[in-house]
């Protein structure tokens, strides 16, 4: 059965379907974890900071103090954490390579200002990555709570309550979206608001298995719209295009959010393919699994860090309860990795791009 799909290269055909099924041998543990996996393996999932760390947090943050800094001015040299420096290269080895997130745990925020708070979750993330901005404003770091937004704006769904699908964060510097994301818990929601995680490569190897066609399907390109807040002005930039799952340098890499996929088709005056609709909803479906994902309500001082390519993550609904003070309120932070493929040197990234 030939496939047609209105949003793909003209050149897209059966012969560059089965290069794309070629490339794609299932990828396995541990990139492609389950629930039952993750079980037997606690002390993978939550890392506990430990008290040198904490210690040394404290005594950096009244260097802060003494010197007036804020988040504008903060350089990583200003909240140097030896102790977690030491332990980076095994964090960034399981999020590039293992099963692709972690919970941090026991961030002393009870000592911190907001403020305080907000330059350690940057100075943390920073360890793991350049933080880079999160809109054209140059914001750091995003608060995230409910601010009862009642316009139906799909793009701000996390600024609301309400639950939202799995996805992939996009970012704002197109061709390079965010590797990492972090999400620091200064305080939990009165009830729910449960972080939910799913494995890229499972769902991959999952379609594999069952769907082949329709995986080839989804290594194709599509068009992708970006909100308002993550565009310039040159309106050429809406919307852009990319493949959901792609190999880069041997790795695979998913990028998926179905609003921004729907509302791009629309833009790009490209309507999505009735082919193309089944394998997104194929997907959906898969994410609907209670045995292929991560579920954790974040504590206070607890630190999501998830790779943004390897991973989609979603989160269920919540109440607050301003009176007893539980408002769910989590920064984000967004991150390039410094210290794979061509790193962080301008020359070597707009070469790999332009090759």
């Amino acid at each position: 059965m030939s496939i047609v799909m209105a949003n793909l290269d003209p050149d897209y055909g059966m012969a560059t379907r089965h290069a794309n099924l070629a490339r794609s041998a299932p990828v396995g543990w541990p990139r492609a974890w389950r629930a039952a996996d993750l079980a037997q393996r606690h002390d993978d999932v939550f890392v506990e900071l430990g008290d040198e760390a904490r210690d040394q947090i404290l005594a950096a943050m009244a260097h802060v103090r003494a010197n007036g800094f804020s988040l504008a001015t903060l350089q990583q040299e200003d909240m140097r954490i030896p102790a977690l420096a030491a332990r980076v290269p095994a964090l960034r080895a399981q999020l590039d390579h293992g099963i692709g997130f972690l919970v941090l745990r026991g961030l002393p925020l009870d000592a911190l200002s907001f403020d305080e708070a907000t330059m350690l979750a940057w100075s943390v993330s920073n360890y793991l990555g350049p933080v880079i901005r999160q809109n054209y404003s140059g914001l750091r770091v995003e608060l995230l709570k409910d601010q009862r937004r009642d316009d139906g704006d799909p793009y701000r769904i996390s600024q609301t309550n309400r639950f939202f699908d799995f996805h992939s964060d996009n970012g704002v510097l197109e061709p390079r979206p965010p590797n990492y994301i972090g999400l620091t818990c200064l305080q939990p929601a009165s009830r729910g608001g449960e972080s939910v995680l799913v494995s890229s490569c499972t769902l991959h190897d999952e379609l594999l298995r069952e769907h082949p066609g329709q995986l080839a399907l989804l290594f194709a390109e599509y068009a992708a719209d970006k909100p308002m807040l993550q565009t310039r002005a040159c309106t050429h930039e809406r919307p852009v295009r990319y493949p959901i799952f792609e190999r880069r340098h041997g790795d695979l890499a998913m990028r998926y959010n179905r609003i921004f996929l729907e509302q791009g088709a629309r833009k790009a005056g490209q309507p999505l393919s009735a082919d193309a609709i089944a394998a997104f909803d194929r997907l959906d479906a898969l994410m609907l699994r209670e045995d292929l994902l991560f579920r954790h309500t974040l504590a206070r001082g607890e630190m999501l860090i998830a790779n943004n390519l390897a991973t989609l993550h979603s989160r269920t609904a919540y109440e607050d309860d301003p009176g007893s003070g539980n408002v769910r309120q989590l920064l984000r932070s967004w991150m390039w990795r410094r210290h794979l493929w061509p790193g962080v040197d301008p020359v070597a990234l707009d070469l790999e791009e332009l090759a």
